[in-house]
C-alpha cells in the first residue's frame, strides 16, 4: 500500500509539475503576443512606420525631397494611403488591388486606378482609348493618381494630338507580362476593348520574391488539409509569426537568380502572344522596356540608394534587350536607358520613380505614339 501510495504522490507532483510548466509557457506566449501586438500597433501609430518602409528607414524629412513642392501634411496623406494599397484574388490573373478612395489615390471597382480628368467607364466609342498594363512602377506606387504615367500620357497625348484622348490605368503591384497578357485577355472577353494597349515591362520580368509561394500554400492547404499546416498558419498570424516573418525579410537573403536570357525570351513569348490576340481584336499594340536604377543611372544620385538590392535587376537583361531593340518589332520602345546621364534623384524609394520620372516617361510615349495613334471616330 505504501509503495501504490508513493506511485500516487510521484505522479501526482510529476502531473503539478508539468502542468505548472505548460500553463506558464502559454501564458508567457500570450503575453509575448500581446506585447508584440502592442507595441506593434504603437510603432504603427505613433512612429514613422505608418509611412512605409523607406520613412522608416531614412526619415520622413529625408523622403520628401524625393517630392519638390509638397507640403509634409499632405505628404503624410499620400505616404499613408500608399501603405493601405492591398490586393485580392481575382481569377486567372491572380490579384486585383482591392477598392480604396483617398485624396491621392483612388481604386475603382473596374480594376483600374483613376487619374487626372479620369474618363468614364465602361469606354465611350467616341473616343480613342488606351489601356496600359505594367507593374507597381506604372501603376505609380508612392505617387499621386495625377503623376502616374498613364495619367501624365493622357495629358501629353491630348496636348500633342489635340484630341479626347482616353487612358487607363491597368497597370497593378507585382505584375509581369504573363499576368498583363491574361488581364488583357479577359478583359477583351469581358467587351472591353481599347484602341490601343501599351505595355510597360522588364522590372518585374526578374522578380522571384512574388505570391507564387504563398498562394500555392493557401490552396495546399484548402485543397489537403492537415492540422500541421492549419497550426503552422495559425501561428504565422499571431504576432510573433509576423514578427518572425518581417525578421527574415530584414535578414535579405540571397535568392537565386535566373537566366536573364531566359527571361527576356520568356518575355519575347508574352509579347508574341499578345500581337496576336491584339490583332485578331483590332487592337494596336506598344511595348515599352522600362528603366531601372542599376542600368544606365550613376546610383550616387539616387536618394535611396541603399535599398537597391545588387543583383536582383537581371542587368544582364537590359544590356540583351539594348543588343536585340532593332529586331523586337515597330510597337517596341526601349527606354532602358533613359536616365543616363542623369544627375538628380529619379525614384520615391528602391525602384519606383518619382513625378518628374514619371513624366518624363509619359512624355517619351506619347511621343512615340503621336505618329500613329488610331483617329478618333
Amino acid at each position: 500500500m505504501r509503495l501504490v501510495r508513493n506511485r500516487r504522490e510521484l505522479f501526482t507532483k510529476l502531473y503539478k509539475g508539468a502542468a505548472l510548466l505548460v500553463f506558464n509557457t502559454l501564458l508567457l506566449f500570450i503575453g509575448l503576443n500581446g506585447c508584440l501586438a502592442l507595441i506593434s500597433m504603437l510603432r504603427h501609430r505613433f512612429s514613422d512606420a505608418q509611412y512605409g518602409p523607406t520613412v522608416q528607414r531614412y526619415g520622413l524629412r529625408y523622403v520628401a525631397t524625393a517630392y519638390p513642392g509638397w507640403t509634409p501634411a499632405d505628404l503624410k496623406v499620400l505616404l499613408r494611403e500608399t501603405t493601405r494599397i492591398r490586393s485580392d484574388y481575382e481569377p486567372f490573373t491572380t490579384l486585383r488591388p482591392e477598392l480604396l478612395a483617398g485624396r491621392f489615390i483612388n481604386l475603382g471597382p473596374s480594376g483600374y486606378r483613376n487619374g487626372s480628368e479620369q474618363c468614364p467607364w465602361p469606354v465611350e466609342h467616341g473616343t480613342t482609348n488606351i489601356f496600359v498594363f505594367g507593374g507597381s512602377t506604372a501603376f505609380g506606387v508612392g505617387v499621386a493618381d495625377s503623376d502616374t504615367i498613364p495619367s501624365r500620357l493622357q495629358h501629353h497625348l491630348r496636348q500633342v494630338t489635340g484630341k479626347h484622348i482616353c487612358v487607363y490605368n491597368f497597370a497593378r503591384p507585382a505584375y509581369a507580362s504573363a499576368n498583363e497578357r491574361i488581364l488583357f485577355q479577359q478583359l477583351l472577353l469581358d467587351r472591353h476593348k481599347p484602341d490601343l494597349a501599351v505595355f510597360i515591362d522588364g522590372l518585374n520580368e526578374f522578380r522571384t520574391d512574388d505570391m507564387t509561394e504563398p498562394l500555392r500554400n493557401m490552396v495546399r492547404q484548402e485543397t489537403h488539409p492537415d492540422w500541421r499546416g492549419a497550426t503552422l498558419q495559425f501561428l504565422r498570424t499571431l504576432p510573433v509569426g509576423r514578427a518572425a516573418r518581417l525578421a527574415q525579410r530584414r535578414e535579405g537573403l540571397p535568392v537565386p537568380a535566373e537566366n536573364p536570357i531566359a527571361v527576356v525570351d520568356r518575355w519575347i513569348a508574352n509579347v508574341r502572344m499578345v500581337r496576336a490576340i491584339a490583332a485578331q481584336f483590332g487592337v494596336r499594340t506598344l511595348f515599352v522596356w522600362q528603366p531601372v536604377p542599376s542600368y544606365g543611372y550613376d546610383l550616387r544620385y539616387h536618394a535611396f540608394s541603399q535599398l537597391v538590392p545588387a543583383g536582383w535587376w537581371g542587368t544582364p537583361g537590359w544590356a540583351y534587350v539594348s543588343s536585340q531593340a532593332g529586331n523586337l518589332g515597330d510597337d517596341f520602345l526601349w527606354l532602358g536607358d533613359l536616365q543616363r546621364g542623369e544627375r538628380r534623384n529619379l525614384y520615391v524609394d528602391s525602384f519606383h520613380y518619382n513625378a518628374p520620372f514619371c513624366d518624363r516617361i509619359a512624355m517619351a510615349i506619347a511621343a512615340r505614339l503621336q505618329r500613329d495613334l488610331p483617329a478618333s471616330r
